[in-house]
């Protein structure tokens, strides 16, 4: 019922819920020249900025550096399969203002460099809303990702910033690291999922250090005794990573309702209480690593 309830109020963010027709021409594709491929599909160019101006029933492709690519509020609908937005070998491209939902990857980066992806929303993705793989010096900042199999997951990447998103209701972790370190992991509000975090051959740095501080766990269970914000002891992800200064209360992103916001997180919040608890009787399921 809990799950019920968190999707329909999470569906009132996303506007694939309006029923408005979509665009279904197939893939479209931002060419390295900056044309756009089919040249009937709703994107509209200015410079170096490529605004939709439809939801899509597809893909998008990003071919080109140096651009932006505003979704517009629009949404991106998948079948279940491949990817929101392409960002393989792209460098300096940020993708923002767009819902992904229903794919493989809501936005899938191989080898890319100096991305943005800000203020997007994911949902319903079969793997991960954000998958970084091979991929240095990227921006993932504001976004919102809810009920996804995973979070955020990065791969084989270093000097990456992961700052002030919220995941939630992830079916299995909210943020992976897998053989990645030196990333910066810091103002993430971390509600509901089944496993708020799992690290393998990673070191990397979960705070900014007092008073800033790290990020918010929903199954966090430590105190705060002087009411500075910040709980009095660490969040342990593994015996090499810390969240040393964790957060008592959730970020809200601005996007995101103040009214819809407590009442995902009081429903977030009961479901952490159950995850938490059958976290102690049972061991970790490490399905969620993609094989190579």
């Amino acid at each position: 019922m809990a799950l019920v309830l968190l999707s329909v109020l999470f569906c009132i963010l996303v506007t694939s819920c309006n029923g408005a027709t979509a665009w279904a021409g197939g893939t479209i594709t931002i060419e390295a020249d900056g044309s756009v491929n089919p040249a009937s599909a709703p994107v509209l160019r200015d410079g170096d900025l490529y605004t939709l101006t439809a939801n899509i029933n597809g893909s998008v492709a990003v071919r080109k550096n140096n651009i932006i690519v505003d979704g517009n509020g629009r949404t991106l609908l998948g079948a279940k399969v491949g990817y929101g937005f392409d960002l393989s070998g792209v460098t300096n491209v940020t993708v923002k203002n767009a819902v992904l939902r229903g794919f493989s990857y809501g936005v899938y980066a191989n080898s890319s460099h100096g991305n943005r992806i800000t203020g997007n929303t994911f949902t319903e993705n079969v793997w991960d809303g954000i998958w970084l793989r091979d991929s240095q010096n990227n921006t993932v900042d504001m976004n919102l990702l809810a009920n996804n199999y995973g979070g955020i997951a990065v791969f084989d990447s270093t000097g990456n910033e992961i700052l002030k998103n919220t995941i939630s209701l992830s079916g299995n972790v909210g943020i992976e690291m897998y053989r990645s370190s030196n990333n910066t992991i810091w103002g993430n509000s971390m509600i509901g999922n089944t496993y708020e975090v799992h690290s393998t051959a990673s070191t990397n740095m979960w705070d900014m250090g007092y008073p800033t501080g790290g990020n918010y766990w929903s199954d966090y269970t430590g105190t705060d005794g002087n009411g500075d914000g910040i709980g009095d002891t660490a969040y342990l992800i593994d015996f090499s990573n810390q969240d040393r200064y964790p957060l008592m209360n959730a970020d809200v992103i601005p996007e995101f309702p103040v009214l819809l916001f407590t009442s995902v997180l009081m429903v977030a919040a009961t479901l952490a209480t159950l995850t938490y608890k059958r976290k102690q009787t049972q061991k970790q399921d490490l399905s969620f690593i993609r094989g190579y």
